[in-house]
């Protein structure tokens, strides 16, 4: 990756200092966009799954550099989340798509991932700090993933909903194998997530490889991003427990990513009929497939191949302000249409999804014992559209904004838990 090194550098360094405008005492804050929902209403901090990349992102940045700036990045990202832990074990306002709603999932399990990783880094350098971390992560799986949403043959997708979805398996199955919980009593959440995701992962036809959504019905998606999710978990266990089965399972989803790059990241997916849903591709959140691009690199030279293809075509989409745009195509989702970046939810950049492509540059990254310096987000403006209107969309270091017709129809200074005009 060695032709990438001064790219991928300086988009960290834009990243970085995207988000710390992102930043508020209290967490990191902004507007969603999403497949499932849109929430441009509420503003304020979530402690979803952006801490997922965020504290893994910066933890690896110490390991790499030696900076006690990247630590303390982690550091001040994890007490923010284990203040906003529930006396139940889930985390306040950690649903993503929904906005301030407890018991986002797989949101706390990323959580979680990500606490015993910054716990294990530090417990030579803080014990207490790491301490608590482990406890806030083993509290959340014992008294809301197992205690709520276990059914015997899986965790459901939320207390009112017993569909098993694969990704969140994955995501959990991570936060399993981040705190060391592989062996007695936890072996069989291990052996059943592992399950899951086999039983959802499609054997043979245009979805080979990929695993179904089976939590949006009888359309049987089968969507890349998530796939990516479930394939990290199963990596994550074969690095603990190297069993064949798990290979080969993230060894069949390769060409399921390799059909589904597009012109700006990846599809959104691929239906059971063979139809593909090239809009919306996935921009920031593809950064979930790079990550589990490099770390199979040396098992198939095709995962090498597709790393740097689909590498080049995400630097070239970062934005003037430093984050990446959501996707392309949320205008016509859903649909097999040559996907553009001309809707508003397609532009904004979302800390939720940016966090996966931070994490991921910090692995292709070599940084050495020096810290680059944050780059402050730089002034730009765009013309898309918003329900069939062309509007404006701008962002600075302070502000977003949306303009139609020269009015301003969105105002969000950064930081604040509201837009202080919504018109949209």
């Amino acid at each position: 990756m060695n032709n990438w090194t001064d790219a991928v550098h300086q988009a960290l360094a834009r990243v970085d200092g995207w988000l710390d405008s992102m930043w508020t005492n209290q967490g990191y804050t902004g507007p969603i966009a999403h497949w499932w929902e849109s929430n441009f209403l509420y503003t304020g901090p979530l402690y979803d799954w952006r801490y997922e990349g965020i504290i893994d992102g910066y933890r690896l940045l110490f390991r790499k550099t030696g900076c006690l700036s990247y630590l303390y990045k982690a550091i001040r990202a994890a007490d923010v989340v284990i203040a906003a832990q529930l006396s139940d074990g889930r985390y306040r306002n950690s649903s993503f798509q929904f906005g301030p709603v407890a018991g986002g999932t797989p949101h706390e399990a990323a959580i979680d991932a990500a606490l015993f990783r910054l716990a294990e880094d530090l417990r030579t350098i803080d014990h207490k700090r790491a301490a608590r971390y482990e406890r806030a992560g083993l509290m959340n799986i014992r008294e809301y993933w197992v205690r709520t949403l276990w059914t015997g043959s899986g965790f459901a997708d939320q207390p009112t909903n017993p569909v098993l979805v694969a990704n969140k398996h994955g995501t959990l199955l991570e936060a399993l194998c981040a705190g060391g919980l592989v062996d007695g009593c936890w072996s069989q959440y291990i052996d059943t997530c592992v399950q899951v995701i086999f039983v959802c992962q499609v054997p043979h036809g245009p979805q080979a490889g990929g695993t179904i959504h089976r939590g949006i019905g009888p359309s049987r998606l089968a969507i890349p991003i998530y796939t990516a999710r479930a394939m990290n978990g199963l990596v994550s266990l074969y690095e603990r427990d190297p069993r064949p089965e798990l290979k080969e399972a993230v060894l069949r989803s390769l060409p399921f990513f390799a059909r589904t790059v597009g012109d700006h990241g990846v599809i959104w997916g691929i239906y059971g009929d063979g139809r593909r849903a090239r809009s919306p591709e996935m921009i920031a959140g593809s950064g979930d497939v790079l990550r589990l691009l490099w770390r199979v690199r040396d098992w198939d030279s095709s995962a090498n191949a597709l790393l740097e293809g689909h590498l080049d075509k995400i630097l070239r989409q970062q934005q003037p302000g430093g984050g990446f745009p959501t996707a392309a195509g949320f205008a016509v989702k859903g649909r097999d249409l040559s996907p553009h970046c001309d809707d508003v939810r397609d532009v904004v950049p979302v800390v939720g999804w940016v966090d996966k492509m931070f994490r991921a540059l910090v692995l292709l990254s070599d940084a050495g014992p020096t810290r680059h310096k944050p780059i402050a987000p730089q002034p730009y403006r765009r013309v898309v559209g918003w329900r069939g209107h062309p509007v404006t969309w701008e962002e600075t270091p302070t502000d977003i904004r949306i303009l139609r017709k020269n009015q301003v129809v969105y105002h969000w200074p950064k930081g604040q838990w509201a837009p202080t005009i919504y018109a949209l």
